[in-house]
């Protein structure tokens, strides 16, 4: 005799949610409901962006092209100064001038914004996150204002220490060429045949350029016109002379000194000049 067995199927997901569907609605219910009561208790949050292209000044072909650092390193330092107290500080006292009433303060813009530096380009996105919509833009405008202010100030300090310390340099070589030349004149003055030669040249020039402006008058009369002629071929004789006088010991050395002094003066102004502009 055989005995019929009934064979009972295994519960599933779907049979066991359906057997208790009172109690998984009710689940469903209050997860639902915790995200909306979340949801509307957390403050709404507004986002603003500025957008920043800088570039090296060091890269300026004003001048001759000045060694900088590389684009990329260059925009990951500014992104550095963006993110500063400095900078926060100054945006606080600019968004105070604009909005009194936005109560930014520097905690607000080191933590609330988001500063992003492109790999690729100068650009830098400066994104600022604040619980109005006019706060939010009076964050993103500040910070990039208050960066500029903060890298203008920057440059104009180190400029002028740049220029006081070029200032000091120059005024040593001036005093070491004023040295050279009283040098350089005790040597011409111990040798009569250099004796007097920059006084008398001092004087042929200054005649020299008088007979130039009567002539730029009108036609020199005979004496004139020799006269002029005499003082072509005194500043030939001199010249000889000045050639003849390098020659002598320690001469040449002087002389080389002095014009390595003038270069190097001449270097100095014309960093100077780029410095300023």
């Amino acid at each position: 005799m055989e005995n019929d067995r009934t064979e009972i199927p295994e519960p599933t997901l779907l049979s066991a949610v359906w057997r208790h569907r009172w109690l998984s609605l009710l689940i469903l219910a209050a997860i639902v409901g915790a995200g909306l009561a979340y949801g509307m208790s957390r403050p709404v949050r507004y986002l603003a962006s500025a957008s920043l292209v800088i570039e090296d000044p060091n890269s300026s072909t004003l001048f001759e092209r000045l060694a900088g650092v590389s684009p990329q390193r260059y925009v990951a330092d500014q992104v550095a100064v963006l993110r500063s107290t400095a900078v926060a500080e100054r945006s606080v006292e600019l968004s105070q001038q604009e909005d009194p009433s936005s109560g930014l303060t520097a905690d607000a813009f080191l933590t609330d914004a988001n500063i992003v530096g492109a790999n690729d380009s100068n650009l830098i996105v400066i994104e600022f996150v604040a619980a109005t919509p006019e706060a939010s833009v009076l964050g993103a405008n500040t910070i990039a204002q208050a960066y500029q202010d903060v890298r203008r100030t920057e440059a104009i300090r180190n400029s002028a220490s740049a220029i006081e310390q070029l200032d000091g340099k120059i005024d040593s070589l001036d005093s070491n060429l004023l040295d050279l030349q009283s040098q350089i004149n005790a040597l011409r003055s111990a040798d009569s045949g250099g004796f007097g030669l920059d006084i008398q040249l001092e004087k042929a020039v200054e005649r020299f350029s008088t007979l130039l402006a009567q002539q730029s008058e009108g036609p020199l009369d005979d004496a004139a016109r020799a006269e002029l002629d005499d003082l072509v071929r005194q500043f030939q004789t001199m010249q000889v002379i000045s050639a003849i006088d390098s020659q002598r010991p320690g001469m040449s050395a002087l002389l080389r000194e002095q014009a390595a002094a003038i270069d190097r003066r001449s270097s100095l102004e014309a960093r100077r000049d780029q410095i300023e502009v």
